[in-house]
């Protein structure tokens, strides 16, 4: 995708959260998707893409973790919330 940076780098990063391993997650609101690092800032994963699918994002701005270990992204465009698990998107 245009514009798209490499893993690890980000383009306006907004929410952030520690997963129940001690990972930061960070919503990389300008690339469309979450990305997940140590707390060293080693990159270890990432999910999401542009666009309106329930696996797509449109500028991500913050997210909520449940002891489940699943995530709340949620963004302005379009207004919603969905739910993704650590064990499918972040294995």
């Amino acid at each position: 995708m245009k514009g798209m940076e490499r893993d690890g780098q980000l383009r306006q990063p907004e929410g952030i959260a520690v997963d129940h391993e001690g990972h930061l997650l960070v919503v990389d609101k300008m690339n469309h998707r979450i990305q997940r690092s140590t707390a060293e800032g080693r990159f270890l994963s990432k999910f999401g893409r542009e666009g309106t699918r329930n696996d797509e994002f449109n500028h991500p701005d913050q997210l909520a973790l449940d002891s489940q270990g699943n995530i709340y992204p949620t963004g302005p465009q379009p207004h919603r919330a969905r739910l993704f698990s650590f064990r499918i998107l972040l294995a």
